[in-house]
């Protein structure tokens, strides 16, 4: 009864478009960015409608979160002029510092595994609404130039932050799509990059679309074989190897070395050195971590089977 109400109330609060345009309406599509404008499309439901307010929750949670590790956080819900435009800030956040524009996400577990993995490629629509408030007014007078998008996964909280540069020639491009549409111009299905994710693929091409620009194909049948060998043969001698590290660490036992046939088993004790993001924060706070922390992105390759 309680659940049943709840979501009714929730399914109440329609409201018709406003006609104003705001940042998170923009996409890179022109088409879906007048829909959004326009209202066009099923009204968000009642479950869907508690999924976004708790969604705004979870971001003031996140804000809170940061303050509380050190860092200092403004300007929270600043309003924004883009031309025609109009947005609200998340906050501004000081890092080392210097002011950054801070936007909050809180996600799904298959958004936020995606965007970890491949960040605004998965959601274009972050990176239009995160450009356009880069290119405001407010922000551009004070001189902030890039940002934080900070998201969390809903279920697990753990958080996961990409740091952005704002992108004129990017803006550009988004800001003529708008004008057009304020002049009048309707337009058309066009197939984009968007198109995979976009709630009204069915509407404008009649079936899912598929994105394939990241899938390419080779046949290399020769190395694809020795491959699956190695790797068989690899397994074996881990598990035989394993086995006899077993057995000589049982003969090894409180020696420092022994001489087992044609091996020599010595005990060693190699010294790792490093520094305790634990203590560093309890001594000089979270927030100083931010300051000196350095991530490297490396290049990485995984072979796997798959079944054709």
């Amino acid at each position: 009864m309680l659940s049943e109400a709840v979501i009714a109330g929730a399914d109440k609060l329609r409201r018709e478009p406003s006609g104003r345009l705001s940042p998170y309406m923009i996409s890179s599509c022109a088409l879906r960015t007048y829909k959004n404008w326009k209202g066009k499309g099923d009204p968000p439901t009642g479950v869907q409608r508690l999924r976004m307010n708790d969604g705004h929750y979870q971001e003031q949670e996140m804000m809170d979160d940061l303050v509380r590790a050190g860092f200092e956080i403004t300007d929270r819900q600043l309003p924004l002029h883009i031309g025609p435009m109009r947005g609200r800030l998340d906050g501004l956040i000081t890092v080392d510092s210097k002011v950054y524009l801070l936007e909050c996400k809180a996600m799904s577990l298959t958004g936020y595994t995606k965007f970890k993995q491949r960040g605004f490629g998965v959601q274009p629509g972050f990176r239009v609404q995160t450009q356009l408030y880069l290119a405001s007014d407010e922000l551009r007078k004070i001189g902030v130039d890039s940002g934080f998008l900070y998201c969390k996964h809903k279920d697990t909280c753990s958080p996961f932050d990409l740091f952005f540069e704002r992108d004129p020639e990017f803006t550009s491009g988004i800001e003529k799509q708008v004008q057009s549409l304020l002049d009048g111009k309707v337009p058309v299905p066009s197939r984009c990059p968007v198109c995979p994710v976009c709630p009204h693929r069915l509407e404008c091409w009649g079936a899912e679309v598929v994105d394939f620009s990241g899938v390419h194909t080779a046949s290399l049948p020769e190395m694809v074989a020795q491959w699956k060998t190695g790797t068989a043969h690899k397994q074996m001698g881990k598990e035989l190897v394993d086995e006899s590290r077993a057995a000589f660490k049982a003969e090894l036992g409180d020696k420092d070395v022994i001489f087992i046939d044609d091996l020599k088993v010595l005990k060693i004790f190699p010294v790792r050195g490093g520094i305790s993001e634990t203590k560093f924060v309890e001594k000089y706070g979270a927030a100083a971590l931010a300051g000196v922390w350095e991530e490297k992105r490396i290049e990485q390759m995984r072979v796997q089977e798959v079944e054709l």
